[in-house]
């Protein structure tokens, strides 16, 4: 990192700071305002974030995202395993998997890196498992969106060249591969999130910009309670049913690019 982008980087961490001063400030003139209290809360989220990896950056010397996948799979290890030397997570788990992901560079696998035996014949099992899950996932979702649950499933298992049956069969399988509360949970929060984008109101006509507090007040109040099920709306809105099938159809007959497991 040269001195000019570490100053620039430095602004703009000075910045996020001053907006959550700001945002202090505009909390003490709506003391008893619910709604803006929950919009507060959320871009006072995504400010944190940011204040988290400035801070991130300049303790375990991160490089740019085109940098780190262009990288070898050697030193991608040894960069997450200097990451996790810092305090961003169980302080025990960090020394495990860092230990563990060094190991691999010296030819030893670690039993915490070990692959489990699960029993499912796919070329990449654990891919293959969470597109099944987002599948089932988007199932969900335009369940909660009011579609007619019968037309999603054979929408679905067209695309992939199934029949409707193997939805009840995949969830079977995950659960014993994820936990039965991982998968519920998993499939509520997109029901939930579906019935929630219902609320959105619909984009100005004529395409003109509103500020980030606008935007927020407009989100429906279940997005700002729980910012989660924004992010699940987004994702399964932007879903390409055509893109997930070849890409579970790679997962399972073994031709997964390299890059899809990043």
């Amino acid at each position: 990192m040269t001195a000019d982008t570490q100053r620039v980087e430095d602004d703009q961490a000075r910045a996020l700071l001053e907006q959550i001063l700001d945002l202090r400030r505009d909390a003490a003139l709506h003391p008893d305002d619910r709604r803006f209290a929950s919009a507060a809360a959320s871009e006072l989220r995504r400010l944190v974030i940011g204040i988290g990896g400035w801070a991130v950056a300049r303790m375990a010397r991160t490089v740019t995202h085109e940098q780190f996948a262009s990288l070898p799979v050697e030193e991608k290890r040894s960069i997450i395993a200097r990451h996790l030397r810092h305090p961003l997570m169980q302080p025990g788990a960090a020394d495990d998997l860092a230990t563990a992901l060094i190991a691999l560079n010296g030819g030893q696998v670690n039993a915490l890196l070990e692959p489990s035996v699960t029993g499912r014949r796919r070329a990449y099992p654990f891919d293959a498992a969470r597109l099944e899950l987002q599948m089932l996932a988007w199932l969900r979702w335009r369940k909660g969106r009011g579609d007619q649950v019968r037309g999603s499933r054979e929408t679905l298992a067209a695309a992939i060249c199934r029949t409707p049956a193997v939805f009840d069969q995949w969830n079977r399988e995950l659960t014993k591969l994820f936990g039965r509360d991982l998968v519920r949970r998993e499939l509520d929060d997109a029901e939930r999130a579906g019935r929630a984008s219902l609320k959105i109101p619909p984009s100005r006509p004529d395409g003109a910009m509103i500020s980030v507090p606008s935007a927020l007040a407009m989100q429906p109040p279940e997005f700002l309670s729980d910012p989660h099920l924004s992010v699940i709306h987004t994702r399964m809105a932007s879903l390409a049913l055509p893109i997930l099938a070849r890409r579970y159809t790679a997962a399972t007959r073994g031709h997964l690019a390299k890059s899809s497991n990043n």
